[in-house]
């Protein structure tokens, strides 16, 4: 299996969007992915990833341990819409 993170870009940030968790799982992951995103254009030194395997996107992670409010997600859909 090959996995590669990219950067959220114009080219899939919309396609990061789409990507769901189980319901059982937004008690744990309750923001949507466009949280993340929007987050990242006001808070420095975010990072956004999105997560492919075999080029297809699996999931999204979002990272902000450079800053003094540390932030981490990682979500791995249960299915892409």
């Amino acid at each position: 299996m090959n996995i590669e993170l990219k950067q959220v870009s114009l080219e899939n940030w919309y396609d990061c969007t789409k990507l769901n968790v189980k319901l059982e799982q937004k008690s744990v992951f309750p923001a949507p992915v466009v949280y993340w995103i929007a987050e990242s254009k006001y808070v420095h030194d975010f990072e956004l990833r999105a997560i492919y395997s075999q080029a297809i996107l699996v999931g999204f992670t979002a990272d902000n341990s450079v800053s003094d409010h540390y932030s981490f997600t990682t979500i791995l859909p249960h299915k892409v819409n």
